[in-house]
């Protein structure tokens, strides 16, 4: 990549990697990363990856599971303005996730018949 440093037009992937290399030349308490792999190609992600392990903590805005699974261990959703914790990869908050869904059906089922039942009496 060094000798890319002085042309004037990069692509997607070029600038991705340019911001990775910004965001771990110092010594961060806290990495921002937002949709960090949107442009990288595989040996990109496996670079970002080591560099994110390299770090204390990190916040990960990311669509790419593969990569949420490898790396957090803590998923906080945003819900209608509201914050809740999973302590886990990806595939345990959508585990999770769908648990509570579908206990929120049920309990709504419940409470839609017993309301049917209290009409007709």
């Amino acid at each position: 990549m060094s000798q890319k440093v002085h042309q004037k037009v990069f692509s997607g992937g070029e600038k991705t990697r340019i911001k990775i290399a910004n965001a771990f030349n110092g010594e961060n308490l806290l990495v921002f990363a937002d949709e960090p792999t949107a442009n990288l190609d595989y040996k990109g992600i496996e670079l970002f990856k080591q560099k994110l392990l390299s770090v204390e903590s990190f916040l990960l805005i990311s669509h790419d599971r593969n990569l949420l699974d490898s790396l957090c261990n803590k998923i906080i959703e945003v819900r209608d303005g509201k914050l809740k914790h999973y302590n886990g990869n990806y595939s345990f908050y959508k585990k999770q996730r769908e648990l509570e869904y579908n206990r929120e059906i049920f309990e709504y089922e419940n409470i839609s018949k017993k309301r049917q039942v209290l009409k007709r009496q």
